[in-house]
């Protein structure tokens, strides 16, 4: 198997370990989101410990609301 970085292909340098974003809750939504932004560097592809979560988007797609409900239903067996 060739070992290949996909997450350089789609989006540029992976953005840093979503475990090592800190949010200070108190401060108002704008401000947090433009904090998270400057941590996270790429909200599109990021790290969460070893695993490179890679987020996209389909317009014609399911809502992700009904698609993580599906998931979670099918885990427990509903």
């Amino acid at each position: 198997m060739i070992d290949k970085d996909i997450s350089k292909t789609f989006y540029g340098d992976v953005g840093n370990d979503i475990g090592n974003v800190y949010i200070d809750s108190s401060k108002e939504a704008e401000k947090r989101m433009k904090e998270y932004l400057e941590q996270i560097h790429n909200p599109y592809c990021f790290q969460c410990g070893s695993i490179v979560v890679r987020v996209s988007f389909n317009r014609q797609g399911k809502e992700l609301k009904d698609l993580i409900l599906k998931f979670f239903s099918r885990l427990n067996g509903i």
